[in-house]
């Protein structure tokens, strides 16, 4: 279910893309995850993640911002067994897909919006 978004700014990397949408978007929490990901999220669960695929194009796709919380969960569906983590994460899922819509929709706005000069 990952989105492509053409940019209208510049990518180079990650850290550049946390302060441009740390502007536009201050109500999220931003944080980089390596030279090429950055996610956008509030809460535990509901985030996106925006990996950077060239110059001037996004990748969209869920992620959670905590990284607690995905191991917790990766645990969880390692021991409890294939099904019932799995059942977990769909729930996980149904709970937070609005919130993240919501979000990949704002962070789209904002990758779309030409840089001020």
């Amino acid at each position: 279910m990952a989105t492509k978004v053409d940019s209208a700014i510049s990518l180079s990397n990650a850290q550049d893309l946390v302060g441009y949408l740390g502007e536009r978007l201050p109500n999220y929490e931003i944080s980089a995850r390596g030279p090429k990901v950055v996610v956008v999220g509030e809460g535990l669960a509901t985030g996106v993640g925006v990996v950077i695929r060239n110059a001037n194009q996004v990748k969209l796709n869920w992620q959670f911002p905590s990284m607690l919380v995905q191991i917790l969960l990766t645990l969880f569906i390692v021991f409890t067994g294939l099904l019932p983590g799995l059942l977990v994460l769909l729930f996980v899922w149904l709970a937070v897909k609005g919130g993240v819509k919501r979000i990949e929709g704002e962070v789209i706005a904002a990758l779309q919006q030409p840089a001020p000069v």
